[in-house]
């Protein structure tokens, strides 16, 4: 058991502690003393190096989870991850429907792609859950949703 007398975070959702052997790697590239350099870069060694780093994460994060590593992409966090999966989805399954539905509790970093969808021209619905936590679709029931069709409560 350990004498550490710190608060405890519980807060996982909007940050957690990064491995530390990801960490110790991750720092190799991050100081001027060690590899340090942009992998967009492609017209020095620096970048070439930054970019082979990134290249090799990526392969190894691919495996980790079965896929391609081009299927592997990096973002800054979970907005930007958020931003990237709705608007991607949307895009992508418009042919099929373009109307999203998702809750009025949901986090701002959802909320604000589905806001700019509907600018855009995609429908969109915010409904509120009812007492066992279930979308309560109610009147606006839609079946043109393409990423999901709402289910007869």
């Amino acid at each position: 058991m350990s004498d550490i007398h710190l608060p405890i975070y519980l807060d996982y959702s909007a940050t957690t502690p990064i491995d530390e052997r990801v960490a110790r790697k991750m720092a190799e590239y991050l100081t001027i003393n060690d590899q340090f350099g942009n992998p967009a870069s492609r017209s020095h060694e620096f970048g070439w190096k930054a970019e082979e780093a990134v290249d090799l994460a990526r392969k190894h994060v691919a495996e980790l989870v079965n896929a391609d590593p081009r299927e592997i992409i990096w973002t800054s966090g979970a907005t930007e991850s958020d931003n990237l999966a709705i608007k991607g989805a949307a895009h992508f399954y418009k042919k099929k429907g373009n109307h999203i539905i998702t809750v009025k509790t949901e986090h701002k970093a959802v909320l604000d792609p589905l806001a700019e969808l509907s600018r855009r021209g995609y429908g969109t619905g915010n409904q509120w859950l009812n007492r066992p936590g279930e979308i309560q679709t109610g009147n606006s029931r839609r079946y043109d949703s393409g990423l999901g069709n709402a289910r007869q409560q």
